[in-house]
């Protein structure tokens, strides 16, 4: 398997950056991985996380979103922090602009996967 993966990076002009290299497996939970599972590429060993971060979005093993959830909600939580201590000296005009650009971007995704989550329980 891993020469078949070397040799299609390299059939294809790529190359892995091992620093940034990260291995997750979805799986059914309760389904167990082994604990000496790892692949070696280029001497260097790459073991399962239970979580990965991929263009921001954090994705775990089971692909529930769960943490990617609380993630975004604890953000959220510390930005309207911000902007409620900020409410004093701020217009409500900038303060909406602010709540917009800051906290309903995140909403948005965050209300799509927490419905999505909870449809699928």
């Amino acid at each position: 398997m891993l020469s078949d993966l070397q040799q299609f990076c390299d059939s294809h002009e790529l190359k892995i950056n091992l620093e940034k290299t990260q291995l997750i497996l979805f799986k059914k939970p309760g389904k167990p991985i082994p604990e000496d599972f790892h692949i070696i590429l280029e001497n260097c060993t790459v073991t399962p996380q239970k979580t990965v971060k991929i263009l921001g979005v954090t994705l775990d093993q089971h692909l529930t979103f769960g943490p990617h959830i609380e993630n975004v909600a604890n953000k959220c939580q510390g930005l309207l922090g911000i902007l409620a201590k900020a409410t004093p000296y701020l217009p409500k005009e900038l303060l909406k602009l602010m709540y917009t650009a800051l906290i309903r971007s995140h909403g948005v995704l965050f209300f799509d996967l927490l419905i999505s989550s909870q449809n699928s329980s």
